[in-house]
């Protein structure tokens, strides 16, 4: 992998969970809730990432960027809204930091006594965790195991289906990440990524339409380039038919 980053990091990933089958997280009664408005690019302030907190992003996309002290940033994760981070392991990474890639609302809340939660919090947290687990496991095998087509043909079609893209419908694919997240997701630098890109559009798999936003003309030929398909099937399939709203209409990223 020639052209891959040479220092990419492997750290371990901040608590994180998705949204599992439909179901969000609830527990009302236990939390104190506050909102928080982030622009493009805008951190969330260190002093907000305190012990006993978690964020749910309500709209927007957020980035878990890790920057070591010399090396190339590599983002850890992309949060869409349901996803939930603890903020209680990022803490022991000064490195880690939360970062709006769109206009974004996220919602903190004060942990109380665990002890309150209920049965079914606690089964429906594990479930969320399992399933943030699985991403975290599909990103090492995108990025410590496939060939640069490979890797960004997978990244396309994980997308597609973890935002509810209907191929029958020839929807717009949002993808409201600059060429420099996306890049810094899979460990790539960007005039590999844009080489990469121009090509699928050369083999007529992708159509860009604007910065951040594309057509997938051939969604059965990026699963064919993607030797996790089945995988990602087994972790994003079942959104397939679920679109996630509130993610392109709030970008202000630079694009593709």
């Amino acid at each position: 992998m020639a052209d891959d980053k040479s220092n990419t990091l492997f750290m371990p990933h901040a608590v994180v969970s998705t949204e599992v089958h439909g179901l969000k997280l609830q527990a009302v009664d236990h939390f104190h809730h506050k909102r928080i408005e982030l622009r493009p690019q805008q951190r969330v302030a260190r002093a907000e990432l305190v012990a006993e907190r978690l964020f749910r992003v309500d709209e927007g996309m957020i980035a878990l960027d890790a920057i070591p002290v010399k090396g190339q940033r590599q983002i850890l994760d992309l949060l869409m809204p349901g996803d939930v981070v603890s903020l209680t392991s990022s803490q022991l990474f000064p490195t880690v930091s939360v970062r709006a890639l769109t206009h974004t609302t996220v919602v903190v809340s004060d942990y109380m006594e665990e002890a309150s939660w209920s049965n079914s919090h606690c089964r429906l947290l594990r479930r969320q965790l399992q399933s943030q687990l699985q991403r975290a496991q599909l990103q090492q095998l995108l990025v410590g195991y496939l060939d640069v087509e490979a890797r960004v043909a997978s990244f396309l079609f994980a997308f597609a289906l973890r935002v509810g893209y209907d191929r029958n419908l020839r929807q717009c694919l949002p993808l409201p990440l600059s060429r420099d997240d996306m890049a810094d997701y899979l460990a790539l630098n960007r005039d590999t990524l844009s080489r990469v890109m121009m090509r699928f559009e050369t083999l007529s798999l992708i159509e860009r339409v604007n910065r951040h936003t594309i057509h997938v003309l051939n969604f059965e030929g990026l699963r064919h380039l993607s030797p996790v398909s089945s995988i990602i099937d087994g972790i994003f399939g079942h959104l397939g038919k679920n679109p996630i709203d509130g993610v392109i209409e709030h970008s202000g990223a630079s694009g593709l």
